[in-house]
């Protein structure tokens, strides 16, 4: 992705007067526009969908990197189980490195799924 977006993390705001959810990088503030508005003045299910729909925008963007992170740690240690295998010397680097791709894996499941910390 070359492109550069607003930096992480991103958080959202209330705002009463125009029943909106405000979403906006944490750095910003509220100094500025914010990122986006997602409209939240309906009543009943849409209104409840429409405040779920901003905790998941909020949710994906900011675990987007630790996703990407651990992806890439898993695809190259599979790069080398394809390309046949480690040598009997290596074996013990390929452990770790499944180790660690498989606790950063842990951690951006955690974060995309919104547990808390």
């Amino acid at each position: 992705m070359t492109q550069t977006h607003t930096e992480t993390p991103w958080i959202q705001s209330f705002d009463d007067f125009d029943e909106e959810v405000h979403i906006t990088s944490q750095g910003r503030g509220d100094a500025i526009d914010p990122i986006a508005r997602v409209d939240v003045g309906y009543t009943g299910v849409i209104g409840e969908e429409q405040a779920a729909n901003a905790d998941f925008i909020v949710t994906a963007c900011n675990s987007h990197a630790a996703l990407v992170e651990a992806l890439e740690g898993v695809t190259g240690c599979s790069r080398a189980l394809r390309h046949g295998g480690p040598d009997q010397m290596d074996l013990q680097d390929l452990s770790d490195a499944l180790n660690e791709a498989t606790e950063i894996a842990a951690q951006a499941l955690s974060l995309a799924r919104g547990d808390s910390t």
